[in-house]
């Protein structure tokens, strides 16, 4: 859990970056629960929405009627991520001392033009830790 309100915070920074109208329609896509466990807890004082993850138990929850027109995404494979969008681009990166290495250094990407629906993008997103 070292580094995650880092993670959080970066991820605020980049979000505020765009247009008031962008950031109210932004979805969070994180990589792993615990990722998405740590927007969900410490998004609300940056504003962030609830995150949106294909993993673990947060997979069964689904992508609860996100919008895919605009996605941040951390902690996702690259190549996942190009099966499911046409536009990737690296807009920041996650970096802190006290995080797991694992969890350090992560690149945030801006995900747009999605080439399917969330839903239909469910299979390719999830993984089971």
């Amino acid at each position: 859990m070292f580094g995650w309100e880092n993670q959080v915070a970066t991820v605020a920074a980049v979000i505020r970056r765009f247009p008031r109208e962008e950031q109210a329609r932004v979805v969070v896509l994180a990589g792993a629960y615990g990722q998405a466990a740590a927007v969900d807890y410490f998004g609300p004082r940056y504003g962030l929405p609830k995150a949106v993850c294909a993993e673990n138990a947060y997979y069964l929850w689904g992508p609860h009627g996100a919008s895919d027109d605009m996605v941040i995404a951390f902690g996702i494979n690259l190549q996942k991520l190009g099966r499911v969008f046409q536009e990737i681009r690296e807009v920041g990166r996650i970096r802190s001392d006290h995080a797991m290495p694992d969890e350090n250094n992560l690149p945030v990407y801006l995900c747009r033009k999605p080439r399917m629906s969330f839903a239909q993008a469910w299979a390719i997103l999830h993984s089971f830790g």
